[in-house]
């Protein structure tokens, strides 16, 4: 586990813009956060009081009988925005962890870099900027997808808050199973709606031909999916807690032993003083720590999708991180024929039934092949800066 954290911060490394570009998608969801609330105080702001007449007199203050649909829009529309916010985020990484993953070392030769930028412009600029084609691509050609698998997680997501609220209110058996079968149907889809777009990133297809794909794949190595993501997410947690729980620990010391003495606070107010700067240097590196770690499990996901792409292929990129990846999952089953030296790797099934067919599927071309229209001075511009 700790080696394959240590090659997703490895590819972290490689392409640091990729924690420049999450940042800036979370910007932007703030951005059309406070839009959107805005224009959900504009439809509250639009009414205008009335008295209630009587004796005592007073007033109340009445909205337009439009603006209950409008604020209720505007709030669909929110959590919609910030559902889609968290998956182009998960697509950018994705197209950025599989450049990395796909990448051959003779790609970095100068020679054949500027060969191939005079070839194929758009090929050669994606793959010296694989961040900027992932949101170029995630506001272009994949948008939809995107879209239809955020509309997907806000259903569940609605779902699940409806059936909630009914059993806290009725308090039955039926309406509790309801809940937890609700909130099962919630995570279910939301874990694979991730491999979904995972998915999507690397070969490039729809919504619709990405979910049958991770069908097939989970079909085939569910369990270890599973595995391999909830190691991966529970040691990353531990750490993030470890480490932000240490820097408070002695972020307070530090503060405490360095103001003895000191005549600008008083000996009662030290302890406390220490005790504040300790939490706020353990929420800080909480929220530091614990976005990095959502980033870094995001692209072990994307590993795990790229080495099912070489299982099912034959192929074999990223030595190290495959054998990380093994450590993790376990070693695929390996079936010896009686009578003979040749062996094949097999597929548990249970008895009575046949074990599903292991289709041959073709290596995913990378986004970059895709990408035709790019301007050739762009992408000759891009070689020289970086050359």
């Amino acid at each position: 586990s700790l080696a394959l954290v240590e090659q997703a911060a490895a590819a972290l490394a490689a392409h640091p813009g990729i924690i420049a570009a999450s940042l800036g998608v979370l910007a932007l969801g703030a951005v059309a956060t406070c839009a959107f609330l805005l224009a959900m105080c504009l439809h509250l702001a639009s009414g205008r009081y009335v008295p209630l007449g009587g004796p005592d007199g007073g007033c109340v203050w009445v909205v337009d009988n439009g603006a209950p649909v409008g604020i209720a829009a505007a709030a669909a529309t929110l959590l919609w925005t910030l559902s889609l916010v968290k998956e182009i985020r998960l697509f950018v990484v994705a197209v950025a962890t599989s450049c990395w993953y796909f990448e051959d070392p003779a790609d970095l030769d100068a020679d054949r870099v500027v060969a191939e930028a005079l070839a194929d412009p758009a090929r050669a600029y994606a793959r010296l900027a694989p961040v900027r084609a992932g949101l170029r691509l995630a506001f272009s050609k994949a948008f939809g997808s995107l879209c239809a698998a955020a509309a997907l997680g806000l259903a569940c997501d609605v779902l699940n808050a409806v059936t909630r609220e009914r059993a806290r209110r009725e308090r039955t058996g039926l309406s509790l199973l309801a809940a937890r079968c609700a909130r099962a149907v919630r995570d279910v889809t939301a874990w694979v709606n991730r491999f979904v777009v995972v998915h999507a990133a690397i070969t490039g297809g729809g919504f619709a031909a990405s979910a049958r794909g991770v069908t097939s794949m989970l079909s085939r190595t569910g369990l270890s999916a599973v595995v391999v993501d909830r190691v991966s997410a529970y040691l990353l947690a531990f750490v993030a807690g470890t480490v932000s729980l240490a820097a408070g620990v002695v972020a307070a010391m530090a503060h405490y032993v360095s103001t003895r003495g000191s005549p600008r606070i008083a000996e009662e107010d030290r302890a406390p003083a220490a005790a504040q700067l300790g939490v706020a240097a353990f929420l800080m590196c909480m929220v530091v720590l614990g976005f990095e770690s959502k980033v870094l499990l995001n692209m072990i996901d994307t590993a795990y999708v790229c080495h099912a792409f070489d299982y099912h292929t034959g192929s074999s990129h990223k030595e190290v991180m495959r054998t990380a990846l093994i450590a993790v999952r376990g070693p695929p089953i390996i079936v010896e024929h009686p009578g003979s030296s040749a062996a094949s790797i097999g597929t548990p099934f249970t008895f009575g039934r046949s074990p599903p067919p292991i289709e041959p599927v073709p290596l995913p071309d990378p986004h970059w092949v895709r990408i035709r229209r790019c301007g050739r001075g762009l992408a000759v511009a891009a070689v020289g800066a970086a050359a």
